[in-house]
């Protein structure tokens, strides 16, 4: 089964702050939007279920594995909010490289940059991308591997209109055959069925 589940994982202690991670648990097909204001810990429940962070007690599992084990990795992608691209090489350099590491054919991560608008754009460094080019450029990669459980941290931040449009239309494809874990803040319209999960404060 095709799912999320956080459950007795209670308060997590990141960088001197601490964050109160509520219990989730989702089944596919569905969107579950996280909210909530800065800071609160939104991105905690991300390194949770993208297995970075495990918790000290309780569980986190996808599709029914440990997130933090072996097993769960090749049933999830993750976009992390903050894109990881290397200063000096290229976007077509780039493409290769995610491709081998998500198993795909390097041909179809090029196909989804140009697809994504960025097809003039695969020679330049990612240094001299705008900030438009590199998140959009890093949500394509990041987001290559066939999965059915899909993570998102503020994926929307820094697109104009036309690309967020696009990351529109793959969020609601995801939604509606797998499971999309969506860090955002609720004011852009889905038509995917949404589960909406807000956090408090500690």
């Amino acid at each position: 089964m095709t799912s999320v589940d956080i459950e007795g994982v209670g308060s997590v202690a990141i960088g001197g702050a601490v964050v109160r991670v509520p219990d989730l648990h989702a089944r596919a097909p569905q969107l579950v939007r996280l909210t909530g204001r800065n800071g609160v810990g939104k991105s905690t429940v991300v390194e949770l279920l993208g297995g970075s962070v495990a918790p000290r007690r309780g569980r986190v599992l996808v599709n029914g594995r440990v997130a933090s084990g072996r097993l769960a990795r090749g049933a999830r992608t993750v976009t992390r909010s903050e894109p990881a691209l290397l200063p000096a090489v290229s976007l077509e350099r780039h493409a290769r490289l995610f491709a081998r590491a998500a198993g795909v054919d390097a041909d179809r991560a090029l196909s989804a940059l140009v697809g994504a608008g960025l097809g003039g754009c695969l020679a330049v460094r990612a240094d001299l991308l705008s900030t438009g080019q590199r998140r959009s450029a890093w949500v394509v990669l990041t987001t290559l591997r066939e999965a059915r459980v899909r993570i998102l941290d503020e994926p929307f931040l820094g697109l104009d209109d036309v690309a967020a449009g696009r990351l529109v239309t793959a969020i609601e494809g995801w939604a509606a055959t797998g499971l999309v874990v969506l860090v955002d803040h609720g004011a852009r319209p889905l038509a995917a069925e949404t589960t909406v999960a807000r956090m408090e404060p500690a």
